[in-house]
């Protein structure tokens, strides 16, 4: 089998690793799934660079780029299909790192078929983010999600027209999770298809 690579986006809180989830009971293709932030944590704590992935964003920019290239190269190197869970971008202190940059995401160029990016209101953004209490993040405020998820977007759209593949966007209404998985577990049977 060819390895078929789908990337899952989302700003953080937006659903997207709960959409990714809770869709694996209902598609009928079978997938890999894969977090980038996992692979990169199991990394970083080989080399004593952080304790947790919540470290990470805080390393400097060239451990980083090193933790992503190995992510990335593990990626590509799978013969299955394989949905990507990633940021487009990491934000800290206004600081933005690129999740998706360009050296690494064309390791998977051959495999990739399609970008999902699962959004959600600003407003849903920041409930979700206030309750989740297995992260660390800072207080943030509407302005801040509006911009991550305008700099997401704009990463998306140009990796979408620079690999020609197709961008999609589900909007993860609060209580409205069951469309979200629903829509997604569409999107893997197109994408995954024989």
């Amino acid at each position: 089998m060819a390895n078929r690579i789908i990337i899952v986006t989302g700003t953080p809180g937006a659903g997207k690793t709960t959409a990714i989830t809770n869709s694996e009971g209902i598609t009928k293709v079978k997938y890999k799934d894969v977090t980038i932030g996992t692979l990169m944590e199991e990394i970083v704590k080989q080399k004593g660079w952080a304790k947790d992935r919540d470290e990470i964003r805080y390393l400097p920019n060239d451990k980083i780029t090193e933790l992503r290239k190995l992510a990335f190269a593990a990626i590509a190197a799978m013969n299955d299909n394989v949905v990507v869970d990633t940021h487009a971008s990491i934000e800290q202190r206004g600081r933005y790192v690129p999740g998706l940059p360009t050296a690494e995401t064309m390791l998977l160029k051959d495999g990739l078929r399609a970008i999902v990016c699962i959004d959600a209101s600003t407003e849903d953004i920041l409930i979700r983010r206030a309750s989740d209490k297995n992260r660390k993040r800072e207080v943030e405020d509407a302005r801040l999600v509006d911009m991550q998820r305008v700099i997401n977007l704009s990463s998306l759209s140009y990796y979408s027209q620079k690999l020609n593949i197709p961008l999609y966007v589900i909007d993860n209404k609060q209580d409205m999770l069951d469309a979200t998985v629903k829509r997604f577990a569409e999107i893997l049977e197109e994408v995954f298809k024989e």
